[in-house]
């Protein structure tokens, strides 16, 4: 149980970072964009693993849509206190890296 969060984990610290890095290339925005992913990609997965237990699948699509966009939300603050980035920059790189990432595990996932 605890490996597809990990690997889930895992996929989100490259797929994110890489794109960071290509933006940016800087490694304080890579690392900056790891932290972020430590935190929001562990608690988002850690919901939804409980959701799937306990709820229907409607439940589950309303809170995953939900903690994504919590997510790019909260990833974009972080951008914006951390590395002073603008709010539409910051906005803009969170939701592009998270949409990126959020197809990649889709597709691994479906190959699986």
């Amino acid at each position: 149980m605890i490996l597809p969060l990990i690997l889930c984990l895992a996929t989100a610290i490259i797929v994110e970072g890489f794109i960071v890095w290509l933006l940016y290339r800087r490694a304080e925005y890579v690392y900056c964009s790891v932290l972020c992913n430590v935190v929001t990609n562990t608690a988002l997965n850690l919901v939804l693993l409980v959701l799937s237990q306990f709820t229907s699948c409607g439940i589950y699509i309303f809170a995953l849509v939900a903690g994504e966009i919590l997510t790019v939300a909260v990833e974009a603050l972080i951008y914006i206190y951390k590395l002073k980035m603008d709010l539409l920059k910051a906005a803009g790189v969170s939701l592009l890296a998270n949409a990126v990432s959020f197809i990649v595990e889709v597709f691994l996932f479906w190959l699986a």
